[in-house]
């Protein structure tokens, strides 16, 4: 393991303990958002492992994979409201 794919490493693993307060708040970034770094992400763990970084990779898959759950909190969330808002419009006379 090179000096590089310890740093990486370690900063990732950063990231992650910075999302977890995230996860665990009611409040949620967009879901577009969300989506996007998981996606790019994604992209940045398939550069990693094309350079042999294999700690860079699972860190880096770890902290894209927390993205795109905090996106689907949030797609919960909203299609719950969306339901609530639409059912209460229908009760309303």
């Amino acid at each position: 393991m090179i000096w590089q794919d310890i740093g990486i490493m370690i900063i990732q693993w950063a990231f992650f303990f910075a999302l977890i307060p995230t996860v665990l708040s009611k409040d949620k970034p967009p879901f577009f958002t969300s989506l996007l770094n998981g996606i790019l992400l994604l992209f940045l763990a398939i550069i990693f492992s094309t350079l042999h970084l294999w700690g860079s990779v699972t860190s880096t898959l770890l902290v894209g994979g927390t993205w795109f759950f905090i996106g689907f909190q949030k797609y919960r969330t909203e299609s719950k409201t969306k339901l609530l808002t639409a059912s209460a419009q229908k009760i309303k006379p």
